[in-house]
C-alpha cells in the first residue's frame, strides 16, 4: 500500500484545472475499492492504459515518467516554485526550481513580456 515518504507527500492534489484531466483521473480510479492500491497494481494499470492508446510507446510510459512530464508541463505554464513544490510534494524546493529553470517556455514568456512593451 502507498504511504508518503515525507509529511509534504501526504496532500490533496487538485485536478479540476482541466476537465480532461479530471475525467482521466476519475476513470483511472473508478471502482477504487475493487483493486489494491499497491505500486505494482498502479504500474500495471498505467501500462495497460498506455498500451491501449494509439501511437504511444508504452515502454516509455510509467508513473514516474508521467509525474515528471506533469511537473515539466506545469513549470512551463508558469506555475511558481512554491505551488509546484506543494503540488508534487517535494521536500526540497530545489527540485521545483530545477523544473522551472529547465523550462524553455518560461524563458520565452519572459522575453515576450519584456519586448512587447
Amino acid at each position: 500500500m502507498w504511504s508518503p515518504k515525507t509529511p509534504a507527500a501526504a496532500r490533496e492534489i487538485p485536478f479540476d484545472f482541466d476537465p480532461r484531466a479530471s475525467l482521466a483521473i476519475e476513470r483511472f480510479f473508478e471502482d477504487h475499492d475493487a483493486w489494491p492500491h499497491s505500486r505494482a497494481v498502479v504500474n500495471r494499470r498505467v501500462k495497460a492504459a498506455a498500451e491501449a492508446a494509439v501511437e504511444i510507446d508504452s515502454g516509455s510510459i510509467y508513473p514516474h515518467a508521467l509525474r515528471a512530464t506533469a511537473a515539466t508541463y506545469h513549470a512551463g505554464r508558469g506555475l511558481d516554485m512554491l505551488p509546484l513544490q506543494s503540488l508534487f510534494g517535494w521536500a526540497d524546493l530545489r527540485t521545483a526550481q530545477s523544473y522551472i529553470a529547465s523550462s524553455g517556455e518560461n524563458t520565452a514568456r519572459a522575453l515576450h513580456m519584456i519586448h512587447s512593451r
